[in-house]
């Protein structure tokens, strides 16, 4: 479920920041606003790759353990052993992703940045 509804409101996220970043910055100048964004985006997934790993091999694997200190509180639901912890970590890391957005879409500036940030061919007229 966790996983169906981070790519579910994905699409809706990406499609309105892509929307408003083509429609506010110059067409002279997207390609380097562009890469710029998109670098800084992807320099993000090597360094969760890297924490991922760890932490589910010394936190949220151990924590789940028929034993471990998460199994009575989370047990039920994600189930204890082997791939209960990765369970647990990616379904918790896809909440906080919603949580994000929804965070994003709650604060008022942000949700209306169509109509407080000129389009790139009305700031230029």
């Amino acid at each position: 479920m966790a996983g169906f509804a981070k790519t579910f409101f994905g699409v809706f996220i990406g499609s309105s920041n892509q929307a408003i970043w083509l429609s506010k910055v110059d067409p002279a100048v997207q390609g380097r606003v562009f890469t710029s964004r998109y670098l800084l985006a992807q320099i993000t997934s090597p360094i969760g790759l890297a924490i991922a790993g760890p932490l589910a091999d010394y936190g949220f694997e151990p924590a789940m353990q028929p034993t471990g200190i998460l199994a009575g509180v989370l047990g039920n639901i994600f189930g204890t052993g082997e791939g209960a912890g990765m369970a647990v970590q990616y379904t918790l890391f896809s909440c906080l992703g919603l949580l994000a957005g929804l965070i994003g879409y709650a604060y008022r500036p942000l949700r209306q940045v169509e109509r407080i940030i000129p389009d790139h061919h009305t700031a230029a007229s």
